[in-house]
């Protein structure tokens, strides 16, 4: 498998990616040990909240989202990391038994003004359940490798 550079993202290029099946079980086990709110942990609670079951927790998601993002795009690239996610927000809940995936904009990119060697990828992710809907929304960016860190400073939108 050839690695993924940074000059091998186009900006607007999109990809579906990943699925996954939450488990009634793993949402419980995660409540439990990191974020035990009643929401999370009692069906009766949630459904008193309005809610149909309970809910995974809003960063349980944000791990369901990064398992598929590394196990469907970074594992093959030359990531470096990232700096950090610029907006991140929870529109829907996940429930046990939703099946989610991830879709990803690359919106633009750039050089890294001070590592010749790597390179900024901005993009826009969706996770969104087995109806379509968009469950969460983050835009983040992630640094790569340049496969050629001598080429001219090219300007990306």
């Amino acid at each position: 498998m050839e690695l993924k550079y940074w000059e091998d993202f186009q900006i607007g290029e999109t990809f579906r990616f990943g699925e996954k099946l939450v488990s009634r079980e793993e949402m419980l086990d995660y409540a439990r040990r990191f974020d035990p709110h009643p929401l999370h942990l009692d069906r009766d609670a949630a459904i008193a909240a309005g809610l149909r079951d309970i809910r995974a927790s809003t960063f349980q998601v944000c791990c369901f989202c990064m398992r598929m993002m590394v196990d469907d795009r970074l594992k093959g690239s030359t990531s470096q990391g990232s700096p950090g996610v610029q907006e991140l927000r929870w529109l829907l809940p996940v429930y046990p038994g939703d099946r989610l995936e991830v879709r990803q904009e690359v919106l633009s990119k750039r050089r890294h003004p001070r590592r010749p060697e790597v390179g900024f990828c901005n993009s826009g992710f969706e996770l969104r359940n087995q109806d379509d809907e968009v469950v969460m929304r983050m835009f983040s960016a992630g640094i790569f490798k340049l496969r050629d860190p001598g080429a001219p400073m090219e300007e990306q939108a």
